[in-house]
C-alpha cells in the first residue's frame, strides 16, 4: 500500500500539530476500559502540551481548556507533559462526555477505513478568555 500523507497541516490559524491516540489507561477502547477500574486511574481524557507551549499560552496543569481544530470543539483537561514536543499536542480519545473524535479528520483512509493518528492542526483556547 502507498503511503498516503495526510492532507492536514498547522496553519495561521490552528498553529498546533494534534495528534490522537491511547495511553496505558485505555485499552482497546472506551466501551470495555471504561467498564474497568482503569476509571478512577484516569477519570477522563487528557490534553497533553509541553511546558513551553503551555507557558505561553498561559495554561496550567489539570486546567480545563477548549481545544479547537477545523472541525469542531472539545473541553477537556491539560496534562503538562516532557515527552510532547514544542508545536504539537497529543489527546486521548476514550470519554465519551468528550467525544474529541468529533473534532478529528472526518476523511478516513481508503483501503483500511482506519482513523488517522495525526489529525491535523489544532489551538487551545483558554475558557477563562471566553
Amino acid at each position: 500500500m502507498k503511503y498516503i500523507p495526510t492532507k492536514e497541516v498547522v496553519s495561521e490559524e490552528f498553529l498546533l500539530l494534534l495528534s490522537t491516540g491511547r495511553t496505558l489507561y485505555q485499552f482497546n477502547a472506551g466501551t470495555m476500559t471504561l467498564r474497568t477500574k482503569n476509571r478512577i486511574l484516569r477519570p477522563s481524557d487528557l490534553l497533553y502540551v509541553s511546558p513551553k507551549d503551555a507557558a505561553e499560552l498561559g495554561v496550567e496543569d489539570a486546567e480545563v481548556v477548549k481545544l479547537e481544530s477545523r472541525y469542531g470543539v472539545a473541553e477537556l483537561p491539560v496534562k503538562i507533559n516532557l515527552t510532547v514536543r514544542d508545536g504539537e499536542l497529543f489527546a486521548t480519545f476514550t470519554i465519551p462526555e468528550i467525544f474529541l473524535n468529533r473534532i478529528t479528520t472526518r476523511p478516513r483512509p481508503v483501503r483500511s477505513h482506519a482513523g488517522i493518528q495525526v489529525d491535523g492542526g489544532g489551538q487551545i483556547l483558554k475558557i477563562s478568555d471566553l
